[in-house]
């Protein structure tokens, strides 16, 4: 795979389109240039927060937009959901590099074009418990996550404050209501961080929701880790793969977005942007930082899926 990466990105890579630096003002005077501040509050390999891992695609595209932004002071910080939207309302020029629109975000959040096309969020199981899941499975192969939730024989375990696509947070939203009415007739419950997956692995709870590419990330991480490989086989025999099913009703590519605040510099952070998006039309630098995670056949399919979608 990096060996294609590599192919991919070889012509941005030799435009000097990397990792962006922000030119400093010459000595003594001062930058009146906007400040923008960018958030990086997605799930890895989307960012990836680790200095010694590879860039996560938002990673690599964001300094792309960086590097043609050069009438903006740059910084960079890594957050959670919530935090990115706490620092969205509350000041001007802090932009989010991977966002998906939801009402509660619009807000305070000026979206742009959309930046991405990503494949949607599927259930992800333990490979142990993938044949009882698919009690709740359509005749094509899709999981009805509202009947799912309402089996109280599973328990699944989702990201508090992340978006999945406007389909899964509406019926998450509606699985917490009833709950809340109910106590205990739902089983769900909210990780504030990104350790669903070990939990999920140690049997913690039986299902969660994610991107296939994300699934594959973490088996690698949790697997490549003898101390977390470890500490999961004592917690009860983990077994570290993991299985996804699609969700009926979120099939489709889900379009993602450069979100800022809705005030003076973040509007003119999305009025460049927009134009960079514009300008870089149907197969923009940044697809190949996407690709680059794709196996084969998710690569076809997803460009045939996008095809119908940008053109």
């Amino acid at each position: 795979m990096r060996l294609r990466r590599a192919l991919l990105i070889a012509g941005v890579a030799a435009l000097g389109l990397g990792t962006a630096l922000v030119r400093a003002a010459p000595a003594g005077a001062a930058d009146a240039r906007p400040h923008l501040t960018w958030v990086m509050a997605a799930v890895a390999p989307i960012h990836v927060a680790n200095p010694g891992d590879p860039p996560g695609y938002a990673d690599e595209t964001r300094d792309w937009f960086i590097a043609h932004m050069p009438g903006f002071q740059h910084d960079v910080v890594t957050a959670n959901s919530k935090r990115l939207q706490d620092m969205i309302a509350a000041g001007d020029g802090v932009c989010g590099a991977a966002m998906f629109k939801t009402p509660e975000r619009e807000e305070d959040t000026l979206f742009s074009r959309p930046v991405y096309w990503t494949m949607p969020n599927q259930l992800v199981v333990s490979a142990r418990r993938a044949a009882a899941i698919d009690a709740h499975v359509n005749e094509r192969g899709e999981v009805d996550l509202p009947a799912l939730l309402a089996d109280r024989a599973y328990v699944g375990g989702v990201q508090f404050g992340r978006s999945y696509s406007p389909e899964i947070d509406r019926t998450l939203a509606e699985a917490e209501a009833h709950a809340q009415a109910r106590p205990g007739s739902a089983g769900l419950v909210s990780i504030s961080g990104p350790g669903h997956f070990d939990m999920l692995a140690s049997g913690r709870f039986d299902w969660t929701i994610g991107f296939p590419m994300e699934v594959q990330w973490w088996a690698r991480r949790l697997a490549g880790n003898v101390d977390k490989t470890n500490f999961l086989t004592e917690l009860g025999g983990a077994d570290l793969s993991y299985r996804t099913r699609p969700i009926a009703g979120s099939t489709g590519l889900v379009a993602a977005y450069i979100g800022c605040s809705k005030r003076p510099v973040g509007q003119a952070a999305i009025a460049a942007i927009d134009r960079l998006v514009a300008d870089a039309g149907a197969n923009p630098p940044w697809l190949a930082y996407y690709l680059s995670w794709l196996d084969a056949r998710s690569w076809a399919d997803y460009l045939k899926a996008r095809a119908t979608l940008v053109n």
